[in-house]
């Protein structure tokens, strides 16, 4: 009896320590649990002040470069009916190629995607709800359109316009010839020639926008809608 009451003693004991070591584990997870939630949401918010600070930059430049664009475009249109017009002179013709037409070519290359591309190399997409994953996902691939689209205007374009200024270079391209020489093609161009030729520039250049804003004006309005939806969805982490 004595053993028995020895080895019940024991045994309850041991159940004892048992359950004490358990809830030590099972205390040692859930701190570990709440950790690892802590790390991860200042991860997450992080995240999204990062992203939200990317849409507001790319909002920002956006909206500056498509105002440039536009006017440029409008300028463009206005050549266009000059260059159109029955009474057009020589003098004319050479003065709006030579001296009033730019041939600078506004494009988007500053848009930033730091933050997704980021998310994405490091597998962290997952740290960010589904919604605004999703979101994320929609906005890169309207900036890549926007970027493979004005690569390839913009490539055609450059050719064209290389191609151009070699027979009728503008003030900027005198590395290519003196000022004397310049002034010797100008003064001896064919009005035809150079109207078929400056048309084909300011044609191409009017296509190039005409095929990169209406993709900017869709990525403007998704961004701004996101951008909306984190400050509805997240005000603690944006405020």
């Amino acid at each position: 009896m004595l053993t028995e009451n020895k080895f019940s003693k024991y045994l309850i004991y041991a159940i004892g320590e048992i359950a004490l070591v358990m809830i030590g584990i099972l205390l040692a997870l859930q701190v570990n649990n709440w950790n690892e939630a802590r790390i991860e949401k200042n991860l997450t918010d992080d995240i999204i002040l990062n992203y939200i600070k990317d849409l507001r930059n790319n909002a920002v430049y956006l909206e500056r470069r498509k105002l440039a664009m536009e006017k440029d475009l409008k300028f463009i249109n206005q050549i266009t009916e000059r260059l159109n017009s029955s009474v057009l002179l020589s003098d004319t013709l050479k003065k709006i190629a030579l001296y009033e037409f730019s041939p600078i070519y506004y494009a988007f290359t500053e848009l930033k995607n730091d933050t997704y591309i980021s998310l994405v190399s490091n597998n962290q997409l997952r740290l960010v709800p589904d919604n605004l994953s999703i979101q994320m996902i929609n906005i890169s691939f309207r900036m890549n359109d926007l970027t493979k689209t004005q690569e390839s205007v913009g490539e055609f374009y450059r050719n064209n316009l290389s191609e151009y200024s070699f027979q009728y270079p503008m003030p900027m391209d005198n590395s290519l010839y003196s000022n004397k020489e310049n002034e010797l093609l100008w003064e001896s161009f064919d009005k035809n020639k150079l109207m078929l030729a400056f048309q084909g520039i300011v044609f191409t250049k009017k296509a190039g926008y005409t095929s990169l804003l209406p993709r900017a004006d869709s990525l403007l309005v998704k961004i701004d809608a996101v951008i909306a939806d984190i400050e509805s969805s997240f005000p603690h982490t944006i405020n």
